[in-house]
Protein backbone atom coordinates (compact mmCIF):
# COMPACT_ATOMS: atom_id res chain seq x y z
CA UNK A 1 0.00 0.00 0.00
CA UNK A 2 1.48 3.32 -0.79
CA UNK A 3 -0.31 6.60 0.42
CA UNK A 4 -0.25 10.31 0.59
CA UNK A 5 -0.78 12.60 3.40
CA UNK A 6 -1.44 16.30 3.25
CA UNK A 7 1.34 18.09 5.53
CA UNK A 8 -0.93 19.00 8.15
CA UNK A 9 -0.86 15.60 9.52
CA UNK A 10 2.39 16.10 10.54
CA UNK A 11 1.05 18.38 13.18
CA UNK A 12 -1.66 15.41 14.55
CA UNK A 13 0.21 13.63 16.67
CA UNK A 14 -2.57 10.85 16.54
CA UNK A 15 -2.55 10.18 12.57
CA UNK A 16 1.15 10.21 13.11
CA UNK A 17 1.42 7.58 15.21
CA UNK A 18 -1.02 5.53 13.25
CA UNK A 19 1.25 6.41 9.63
CA UNK A 20 4.01 4.78 11.82
CA UNK A 21 2.21 2.02 12.60
CA UNK A 22 1.12 1.28 8.58
CA UNK A 23 4.63 1.92 7.50
CA UNK A 24 5.70 -0.77 10.71
CA UNK A 25 3.19 -3.38 8.59
CA UNK A 26 5.11 -2.58 5.37
CA UNK A 27 2.84 0.73 4.05
CA UNK A 28 4.90 2.92 2.19
CA UNK A 29 3.67 7.01 3.54
CA UNK A 30 4.79 10.42 1.39
CA UNK A 31 4.02 13.70 2.78
CA UNK A 32 2.48 15.86 -0.04
CA UNK A 33 3.32 19.75 1.10
CA UNK A 34 1.60 20.14 -2.42
CA UNK A 35 -2.84 20.23 -2.85
CA UNK A 36 -3.51 16.68 -3.05
CA UNK A 37 -6.37 14.64 -5.57
CA UNK A 38 -8.71 12.11 -3.48
CA UNK A 39 -8.27 8.63 -5.21
CA UNK A 40 -7.94 5.29 -4.65
CA UNK A 41 -6.54 2.95 -7.08
CA UNK A 42 -6.78 -0.42 -6.41
CA UNK A 43 -4.34 -3.38 -8.45
CA UNK A 44 -3.86 -0.67 -11.82
CA UNK A 45 -7.79 -1.96 -12.95
CA UNK A 46 -10.24 0.04 -10.74
CA UNK A 47 -9.92 3.70 -9.47
CA UNK A 48 -12.54 5.67 -6.80
CA UNK A 49 -12.82 9.25 -6.64
CA UNK A 50 -14.82 11.98 -5.37
CA UNK A 51 -17.97 12.70 -7.28
CA UNK A 52 -17.24 16.57 -6.02
CA UNK A 53 -13.59 17.25 -4.65
CA UNK A 54 -15.16 20.10 -2.21
CA UNK A 55 -18.17 18.08 -1.16
CA UNK A 56 -17.09 14.33 -0.84
CA UNK A 57 -20.31 13.16 1.38
CA UNK A 58 -21.57 13.61 -1.82
CA UNK A 59 -20.37 10.14 -2.69
CA UNK A 60 -17.86 8.58 -5.66
CA UNK A 61 -17.59 7.14 -8.85
CA UNK A 62 -16.14 3.54 -9.42
CA UNK A 63 -13.95 4.18 -12.91
CA UNK A 64 -13.07 0.36 -14.48
CA UNK A 65 -12.46 2.03 -17.98
CA UNK A 66 -8.63 1.38 -18.46
CA UNK A 67 -7.62 4.26 -20.04
CA UNK A 68 -9.18 6.78 -17.73
CA UNK A 69 -7.34 4.43 -14.61
CA UNK A 70 -4.01 4.28 -15.98
CA UNK A 71 -4.52 8.22 -16.63
CA UNK A 72 -5.26 8.37 -13.11
CA UNK A 73 -2.11 5.72 -11.69
CA UNK A 74 0.18 8.39 -13.87
CA UNK A 75 -1.84 11.51 -11.63
CA UNK A 76 -1.08 9.41 -8.55
CA UNK A 77 2.84 8.82 -9.82
CA UNK A 78 3.26 12.43 -10.57
CA UNK A 79 2.52 12.93 -6.81
CA UNK A 80 4.18 10.81 -5.39
CA UNK A 81 7.36 11.92 -6.83
CA UNK A 82 6.83 15.28 -5.04
CA UNK A 83 6.14 14.65 -2.29
CA UNK A 84 8.95 13.44 0.72
CA UNK A 85 9.44 10.91 2.77
CA UNK A 86 7.87 10.77 5.77
CA UNK A 87 10.31 12.29 8.54
CA UNK A 88 12.08 10.25 11.60
CA UNK A 89 10.31 10.18 15.05
CA UNK A 90 11.63 12.05 17.77
CA UNK A 91 10.53 9.73 20.18
CA UNK A 92 11.41 6.58 21.53
CA UNK A 93 11.51 4.97 17.92
CA UNK A 94 14.22 7.16 16.43
CA UNK A 95 16.26 6.13 20.03
CA UNK A 96 15.65 2.09 19.12
CA UNK A 97 13.30 1.38 22.11
CA UNK A 98 9.63 1.39 20.62
CA UNK A 99 8.58 -2.29 20.43
CA UNK A 100 9.66 -3.96 17.07
CA UNK A 101 6.53 -4.91 14.91
CA UNK A 102 6.19 -8.08 13.81
CA UNK A 103 7.15 -7.64 10.69
CA UNK A 104 10.38 -5.83 11.74
CA UNK A 105 11.40 -8.87 13.98
CA UNK A 106 10.57 -10.97 10.50
CA UNK A 107 13.14 -8.56 8.68
CA UNK A 108 15.46 -9.41 11.54
CA UNK A 109 15.29 -12.94 11.32
CA UNK A 110 15.86 -13.06 7.91
CA UNK A 111 19.15 -11.12 7.85
CA UNK A 112 20.62 -14.41 9.61
CA UNK A 113 19.05 -16.64 6.93
CA UNK A 114 18.95 -15.42 3.86
CA UNK A 115 22.51 -14.21 1.24
CA UNK A 116 20.32 -11.88 -0.79
CA UNK A 117 17.85 -8.67 0.09
CA UNK A 118 15.42 -10.66 -3.06
CA UNK A 119 15.46 -13.57 -0.71
CA UNK A 120 14.15 -11.91 2.13
CA UNK A 121 11.64 -10.16 0.54
CA UNK A 122 10.17 -13.23 -1.16
CA UNK A 123 10.56 -15.21 1.77
CA UNK A 124 8.05 -12.34 4.11
CA UNK A 125 6.21 -11.63 1.05
CA UNK A 126 7.24 -7.78 0.67
CA UNK A 127 8.67 -6.15 -2.14
CA UNK A 128 12.74 -5.68 -1.92
CA UNK A 129 12.42 -2.24 -2.13
CA UNK A 130 10.02 -2.79 1.14
CA UNK A 131 12.40 -4.83 2.61
CA UNK A 132 15.00 -3.00 2.04
CA UNK A 133 13.82 0.03 3.76
CA UNK A 134 13.11 -1.89 6.81
CA UNK A 135 16.59 -2.95 6.87
CA UNK A 136 18.00 0.65 6.67
CA UNK A 137 15.31 1.49 9.31
CA UNK A 138 16.54 -0.89 11.82
CA UNK A 139 20.23 -0.28 11.24
CA UNK A 140 19.07 3.21 12.09
CA UNK A 141 17.10 2.13 15.13
CA UNK A 142 20.69 -0.08 16.22
CA UNK A 143 23.29 1.81 15.31
CA UNK A 144 24.69 -0.61 12.76
CA UNK A 145 26.79 0.40 10.10
CA UNK A 146 26.14 -3.06 8.25
CA UNK A 147 23.46 -5.82 8.45
CA UNK A 148 25.90 -8.25 10.18
CA UNK A 149 26.76 -5.75 12.82
CA UNK A 150 22.88 -5.08 13.06
CA UNK A 151 22.07 -9.12 13.48
CA UNK A 152 24.03 -9.17 16.41
CA UNK A 153 23.45 -5.70 18.05
CA UNK A 154 19.64 -7.10 17.61
CA UNK A 155 20.29 -10.20 19.43
CA UNK A 156 22.21 -8.21 22.05
CA UNK A 157 19.74 -6.30 23.18
CA UNK A 158 17.34 -9.05 22.91
CA UNK A 159 14.79 -8.77 19.64
CA UNK A 160 15.09 -11.46 18.08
Amino acid sequence: MRTLIGAAALDDPTTMDYARELIGRGAQIRISYAPLERLIICDRSAALTPLDPARTAKGAVLIRESGLVAALVALFERMWSAAQELPPAEDAESQGTEPLSRLERKVLKSLYTVDKDESGARELGISVRTYRKHVANLMRRLGATNRIQAALLARERGWL
